[in-house]
């Protein structure tokens, strides 16, 4: 009886050891990537790639983690986020946003443009009133644009639906990330000729980010993860993956 009530203990504590943490260290840090080249995206040959998702693997390594990073749409990035399924993505910062993930690292700013085809130079939003302007569907790129009812907009799945309508005349202008519209147009062999002067509307932050939820529990792994990433925009690791990508 003696033996038998020690060897149920022995188990119950390597049952607890086992499965009882579900946070401990040994736990792959769950990284969300959104789905939008050139951040993150599928190649031809079926491999997961990308800007942010080549920096954010490369961020998890330095810290010491073992990682699953998943290519996701923007809204699931934000839920996964907001519900601590996911630890930590790298993604455009905004006030909405801070109700999901809390800044750790600021990783590259970008600018948002909003561009027609060659021989359109848009000076201002007022240009584009009455204008049918593609965005991705979710994305929040410029508050006044946003906010601009006599803008049409034209919500599609990613850039590249975008500059598709744009070369087949079915809307006027895009907007986007410069360094994702530019990038998908070469990708898509849309040539950059074919497009006008851009209109330069912002520069926004992109941060590596932790999951609001879960992040008081896991102070931790955000100071590793914060000082990997300043190692690797420090000795110019984080330049060289995006000049892979312009």
């Amino acid at each position: 009886m003696f033996h038998s009530s020690r060897i149920v203990r022995i188990i119950f504590l390597l049952v607890l050891l086992t499965f009882g943490d579900k946070s401990s260290a040994s736990e792959p840090l769950g990284i969300v990537t959104l789905d939008l080249p050139p951040f993150g995206f599928v190649a031809e040959d079926g491999q997961k790639t990308g800007m942010l998702y080549e920096i954010g693997n490369q961020i998890a390594q330095d810290a010491g983690f073992s990682y699953d990073n998943r290519i996701v749409p923007f809204a699931r990035l934000i839920e996964e986020l907001t519900t601590g399924r996911a630890d930590m993505g790298i993604f455009l910062h905004s006030k909405e946003n801070e109700k999901s993930a809390v800044k750790v690292a600021n990783i590259f700013t970008l600018k948002n443009i909003v561009i027609g085809l060659k021989g359109t130079a848009f000076k201002s939003l007022n240009d584009l009133h009455g204008k049918t302007v593609a965005t991705v569907r979710g994305a929040k790129y410029d508050e006044a644009f946003t906010a601009d009812t006599a803008i049409l907009k034209y919500e599609t799945n990613n850039y590249q639906q975008s500059l598709r309508m744009l070369v087949h005349k079915r809307l006027d202008a895009v907007i986007g990330p410069e360094i994702g519209l530019m990038f998908t147009a070469k990708m898509s062999e849309y040539p950059g000729e074919s497009l006008g002067e851009p209109l330069v509307l912002n520069t926004k932050e992109a941060w590596l980010q932790f999951s609001i939820k879960t992040a008081e529990e896991n102070k931790d792994k955000i100071d590793a993860l914060k000082a990997a990433a300043e190692k690797l925009l420090q000795n110019g690791t984080v330049s060289a993956v995006m000049n892979r990508y312009r």
